[in-house]
């Protein structure tokens, strides 16, 4: 059961920093197909199935809330959610839309050294 829910949190790990990233480029060239439906509502999704694996594997596993890298990607997926909201709704030009989508990318970075060192800070 463990290697099932954490296979599903990786896929959607990786499912969801590919559908920001292409998301965002298309939000940032003003991109027609960034405002339909299932583009809008796929990510929530795809978000919700990484949020319940994580909040899986951690009453699984021996891992708690409190542990300090546990605690930096539940901050790290906060301003994640705020940065995007920026990205896509709140930023009005291509560059403020950039800006906060370089932003998170790179925040999704640490939050992935994160993951995998299993380190408050990975570096």
């Amino acid at each position: 059961m463990y290697a099932s829910l954490l296979l599903l949190h990786k896929l959607a790990v990786l499912t969801s920093i590919s559908v920001f990233f292409i998301r965002g480029l298309g939000v940032i060239y003003n991109r027609e197909w960034v405002t339909r439906k299932p583009v809008k509502i796929v990510p929530h999704v795809i978000d919700t199935l990484l949020i319940l694996s994580a909040v899986g594997i951690v009453l699984m596993t021996p891992f708690a809330f409190s542990d300090p890298w546990i605690l930096i990607k539940l901050v790290g997926v906060l301003i994640y959610v705020g940065l995007s909201v920026m990205v896509f709704k709140v930023a009005k030009s291509r560059v403020q839309q950039g800006m906060f989508w370089i932003v998170n990318l790179a925040l999704l970075f640490l939050l992935v050294a994160v993951a995998v060192e299993k380190q408050a800070w990975p570096f």
